[in-house]
């Protein structure tokens, strides 16, 4: 216990002798972890999460047709939504 209270006195030694190196290291680490807790919010977001206006989410189907055609080739159209009940 005695040498850990001698390490930080140390180590707050040093960064006091060099100021613009502590504030580096700060402002480093300050938006390193302000980058890395916005990525984590985002792709919780996008892929964890359901979209806030479906209401059901495991009812959303997507629907896709593909057609060959001789002039273009093959041409894909897509479409998602809720799938309906009647």
């Amino acid at each position: 216990m005695d040498t850990l209270i001698q390490d930080v006195r140390y180590a707050l030694r040093t960064l006091a002798r060099s100021p613009g190196l502590s504030l580096a290291a700060v402002l480093t680490l300050g938006l390193g972890i302000g980058a890395n807790s916005a990525m984590f919010g985002v792709v919780d977001r996008l892929f964890f999460r359901p979209p806030p206006h479906v209401v059901d989410p495991d009812r959303v189907v997507r629907v896709s047709v593909t057609r060959i055609d001789p002039r273009w080739g093959i041409m894909t159209a897509a479409s998602s939504g809720p799938t309906r009940t009647t």
